[in-house]
């Protein structure tokens, strides 16, 4: 059904880019990054639909990578999800003020993952 969406993660923990990727794989088309610095390359190669991004990355801040995506006009309209196990109420304000369109918390339950995908993209028009 909405298999041919490009997603692009950006997560630095192996056990969970693994279970996320399973669960994506199904519907979407997943590409994954390691590293933020690795993120922005792949963005700019695929031009994904939607970019689920981990905001403690070990080289780019993922608010960092954020902020960069959105500020080139190439991803404005560019959902972007972060995707994180911090907590704070500020971790979640920094995240919008960065340019993040939605704030999930991990760990995740699948259809709550799959759900928040299918309602970004339909509130950003990617024909979903």
């Amino acid at each position: 059904m909405l298999k041919g969406h490009k997603i692009l993660l950006i997560e630095d923990d192996e056990d969970f880019r693994e279970i996320t990727e399973n669960i994506l794989s199904e519907s979407y088309d997943v590409t994954i990054a390691e590293t933020g610095e690795r993120g922005l390359n792949l963005a700019a190669q695929i031009l994904p639909d939607l970019i689920l991004i981990d905001l403690s990355l070990p080289d780019i801040d993922g608010l960092e990578i954020t902020n960069r995506l959105k500020n080139d006009t190439r991803f404005r309209n560019v959902p972007i999800i972060a995707f994180t196990s911090r907590t704070m109420t500020t971790d979640k304000i920094n995240a919008f003020d960065a340019g993040c369109d939605d704030y999930i918390m991990k760990p995740v339950k699948t259809n709550q993952l799959l759900d928040k995908i299918r309602t970004i993209l339909h509130q950003f028009n990617k024909n979903v």
